[in-house]
């Protein structure tokens, strides 16, 4: 952004979303459920500090509670719930 121009930035970005969302619709893949499931796993994500067993130098930044995202059970089961759709609200 070379000259802070915010409203070009939110108009490209806009125009990314609209690509990448339009694209993986038109394969049949549920973006918002990948989405989710792929949010759900970012906040299993830790800070990148020492835990027991780590080795030294070992570098993890994903952190030993991490938990990956199941995009396969969604594009497989279209049908079943993902763990954040569980969830109670």
């Amino acid at each position: 952004i070379i000259q802070n121009d915010f409203i070009e930035m939110a108009d490209g970005a806009a125009d990314l979303e609209y690509v990448v969302v339009g694209t993986l619709i038109s394969y049949g893949i549920p973006f918002d459920r990948i989405f989710q499931e792929v949010h759900r796993s970012n906040m299993t994500k830790t800070a990148s500090k020492a835990y027991e067993g780590q080795k030294y130098g070992e570098v993890n930044p994903k952190g030993p509670d991490y938990i990956a995202p199941n995009i396969k059970d969604i594009l497989d089961h279209p049908d079943w719930p993902t763990q954040l759709e569980e969830m109670p609200r």
